[in-house]
Formats: C-alpha cells, structure tokens, sequence
C-alpha cells in the first residue's frame, strides 16, 4: 500500500512538472550570441569562405555541402577579399553589397534539416537607432518558426559579431536582415563569414531534469518523518555515546 501511494506522489509530480504550461515557457527559437553558447554550433560544420578569387558568385557554390544563398531579386551573392577591398582586416567573406538594391538581406536554404546556424556578421554602413540585425527561420513549407533580433546595430567593422539561433524543431530556410540605414529606407549592406550550420537536434536536458525534481519532491513529500527520525538518532547518539531509537 505504501508503495503504491509513493508511485502516485511520483507520477503526479513528474507530470506537473512536465505538463505543457512549463514547456511553453520557452520559445521555440532562440538567438545565439556565440557558438559557444549552442552545445551543437560547437563543433558543427563551418563554411569559411576561403580559397576562392575575389568575386567568386556563391549562390550554388556549396551545394555539395547542402547550403544554397539567394536573395530577394535573384542576383548573385559574391565572396570578396575583405583587405583587398579595405571592408575589414581579415580574407574571404560573404559580401551583400555586391549589387544593389535588395543589399540588406540574405537567404540560406539547407537540403537538409537544421536544429542551429550562425555566423560572424558586420557592416561598415550606420543604422538608424534601435533597428538591430535579426534573423529568421522557416520550415520545410514555408512555415515561419520564429525571429530572433541579434542585439546589435552597424556599424560594426573592422569587426565582427556572431549572431545565430536554434530551434527545438527543424528548419530549412532562414533569411538574414540588417537594419534600416541612418536617414535611408533601404537596409545596410553587410559581410557573413564562418557560416556554422548543425543537423544534430538541440539536447532537452530540461524534462529529464524536471523528472528527477519530482522525484525528489515525492522522497521529500512523502518521508518528512523518516528524514527527522534519521536526524534525532544520529544527534541521540553523539549525545551518549549508545544506539538508541525512538
């Protein structure tokens, strides 16, 4: 009977803690500041962009890879020198602004499904005050999954920042957009570089974790009375040196 009544209080608050009202308390899509901050963008896949001429189109160049970009007109997406071209002190990136005027926005599409994507991301262009870059991601349909803003303006070269996201469920196509320009309409042109992309599903350590909390509220629940016992015992036996229970 006591057993039973234990594995009651254990399934009803493993199930309290696991019910849909606590799952829905995080988003399915998250941003990304670092690639040390995803347990997957770790160690995923990276496109660096290098050993190709100033120039290159990018558009199909890493199909092989399962990794197509695109943007809103159709025109090409190009890989430029960035010493060459006086854009920022490092090599090969991603460069929007090769040809106007749908400069400010980026799409990659995998064949494959990811769980993570990021990449180093910067702009010698000003944005307007308060618009940040954002980026979003879109299921195999077309479904939007969510939109993640990456916390930071332009401009940012000579530097770059990481921005990324993660999602509890896959995604195929995600587009990147930069802010408003100072005093403009048009997004600011900018350069991507260390492209990280990951098929590998995002850990969910949070219902193994709640399980175990309700296994320990139900120990906690249901054996105040054995934990105190335990406690007077061991103080009864400090005091005078013999065993004794009560």
């Amino acid at each position: 009977m006591i057993i039973k009544i234990k594995l009651a209080q254990f399934v009803f608050v493993a199930w309290l803690c696991t019910t849909p009202f606590v799952r829905g308390c995080s988003a399915a899509v998250s941003y990304v500041g670092s690639p040390t901050f995803s347990p997957t963008l770790i160690t995923a896949p990276t496109i660096d962009f290098e050993g190709y001429p100033d120039g290159t189109v990018a558009n199909l160049l890493f199909q092989n890879q399962g990794i197509t970009f695109s943007r809103d007109d159709g025109n090409s997406i190009t890989i430029v020198d960035g010493k060459t071209t006086g854009l920022v002190p490092f090599s090969n990136l991603l460069w929007t602004g090769s040809s106007p005027p749908t400069e400010g926005s980026l799409e990659i599409q995998s064949a494959i499904p990811l769980y993570a994507i990021g990449a180093y991301i910067g702009s010698s262009g000003f944005t307007q005050s308060g618009n940040f870059f954002s980026l979003t991601a879109f299921d195999s349909t077309g479904h939007l999954l969510g939109s993640v803003l990456g916390g930071f303006g332009f401009p940012s070269a000579p530097f770059a920042l990481f921005a990324g996201l993660q999602s509890d469920t896959p995604f195929s196509r995600v587009r990147f957009d930069s802010p408003l320009g100072a005093g403009t309409t048009a997004a600011v042109p900018f350069f991507l570089d260390d492209l990280r992309f990951s098929s590998v599903p995002i850990p969910e350590p949070r219902s193994l974790t709640l399980l175990w909390l309700g296994f320990s509220l139900m120990l906690g629940l249901g054996q105040p009375k054995v934990f105190y016992q335990k406690a007077r015992f061991h103080t009864n036996w400090r005091r005078d040196g013999r065993e004794t229970r009560r």
